[in-house]
């Protein structure tokens, strides 16, 4: 069977498939025969070894509407990726390739989300009892008692238990696609619950989320109350990673945040009221614990890059403001070695202590565009760092800090958030235009 040239497929249908041989017929079979025909079937095969890409070869011959790709084997998640990447669909609809569907089961799931206009459709599932032969209904696929009595309803009408209505499966949803490209949630590539994170994040996206645990992947993801346009958001997480926002943050634009490991714990955590403009985010562990913490009510422009690496630790106070191209490095995404002696020159390994193994930055800071602060920097409340200066030491409280190297430039100094302001207390608490103490 063939779509009408150039015609929108109303349904894309990505299969991620790994040696499902003795499945793969059935499920083909079930999607091919759909009563809904405008549709295509994008299968990825994530380098079979048991005849599965011979089939999938096989009905793309017979069918132009199946399209067949071969990848590296890198997994469930890598291959979904791949066939989201692809999709034309105006929904997108993501199965298991040992797994079928009823013969109108699109049909009737597309005509609920035109009729509904609903980013994501539902629906009940059955298992497979493989030591009686017969199916039986999935009673936690959807749990009627947790829905509202409406129907279609938002994920705000039950905010409180939203992750609790069914399972963090794609297999038995239907995504709309500009709701899935809007949001920029991706699956992530690893071994096991790949789909989790990208379910429940496309179901809290458009309300409240709360507390997300995945399952198996030791990734712990919170997102409080309300946070705004989280439209470009993007996460990369591995293992024993733990990212927090808190309350009402906003970000605008693209927003990335990367914990990244070897073995160890990472963590990124956000208080309440942060805003943000595009930013980079990274932690790179090795051994050894890293982490950063953004308190309360700071505020960061374009162009913002953290990046936190091999035990090395950064806080930045409540009340900082930082302008646009802020670089904030402790440790780097790389190693370097001493020819001589063959060791590593890493502080990591040099003994320091953990003092000096930190980035601290105090309480309302301001950063003008330009500033790069690096590994072992410690700010006190109420300073001020220049444009495009270079900063590693350790400064007083409430002073300007500018230059390459940056130098102490003036001591009793204070800032406020309001352009023009003519009371020296809407810097804000009485410790934010306080004289300076040297250390």
């Amino acid at each position: 069977m063939t779509n009408p040239p150039n015609a929108v497929p109303d349904i894309s249908v990505i299969l991620s498939v790994y040696n499902t041989a003795p499945f793969l017929k059935q499920c083909l079979n079930s999607i091919v025969n759909q009563t809904l025909t405008n549709i295509e079937i994008i299968c990825v095969d994530d380098s079979s070894e048991d005849g599965s890409y011979e089939i999938l070869r096989e009905f793309a011959a017979a069918d132009k509407r199946v399209i067949v790709i071969r990848q590296e084997h890198a997994g469930a998640g890598k291959a979904r990726n791949t066939g989201l990447a692809m999709a034309k669909g105006k929904y997108l609809s993501i199965l298991d390739s040992d797994d079928y569907f009823e013969q109108d089961m699109l049909e009737c799931a597309f005509k609920a989300a035109e009729e509904n206009h609903a980013q994501i459709v539902i629906y009940r599932a059955d298992f497979f009892n493989q030591s009686n032969y017969n199916f039986e209904p999935c009673s936690y696929s959807i749990i009627p008692s947790m829905l509202p009595e409406n129907n279609p309803f938002s994920a705000r009408e039950i905010a409180d238990h939203i992750f609790n209505i069914g399972c963090g499966w794609a297999w038995d949803k239907l995504f709309r696609r500009s709701f899935v490209k809007e949001s920029g949630i991706r699956f992530q590539e690893i071994r096991t619950s790949n789909d989790m994170f990208f379910v429940f994040f496309l179901e809290g996206f458009s309300g409240v989320i709360s507390e997300v645990i995945l399952r198996g992947c030791n990734n712990h993801v919170t997102f409080d109350e309300n946070p705004v346009n989280t439209k470009n958001l993007s996460l990369d997480l591995s293992s024993n990673a733990n990212i927090c926002f808190g309350k009402k943050c906003s970000f605008n634009g693209r927003l990335r945040l990367s914990v990244k490991r070897d073995s160890g714990f990472g963590m990124i955590e956000i208080k309440d009221g942060c805003r943000f403009g595009s930013g980079v985010l990274k932690i790179f562990n090795s051994l050894f614990q890293t982490m950063l913490q953004i308190n309360d009510s700071c505020t960061f422009d374009d162009g913002l890059e953290i990046v936190a690496s091999a035990g090395k630790k950064i806080c930045i106070g409540r009340d900082s403001d930082f302008s646009k191209y802020i670089g904030i490095f402790a440790g780097d995404e790389h190693t370097v070695f001493d020819v001589c002696t063959g060791r590593s020159m890493d502080s990591v390994y040099q003994g320091l202590s953990d003092e000096d193994n930190q980035l601290l930055i105090g309480e309302h800071v301001l950063f003008a565009k330009g500033a790069f602060v690096m590994n072992g920097t410690r700010i006190g409340n109420g300073s001020i760092v220049g444009a495009n200066s270079v900063v590693k030491g350790v400064f007083p409280n409430n002073c300007y800090i500018a230059g390459n190297p940056a130098a102490i430039f003036k001591r009793d100094i204070a800032w406020s958030r309001e352009i023009y302001a003519a009371d020296i207390k809407k810097c804000g608490r009485k410790e934010y235009y306080a004289k300076t103490m040297e250390e």
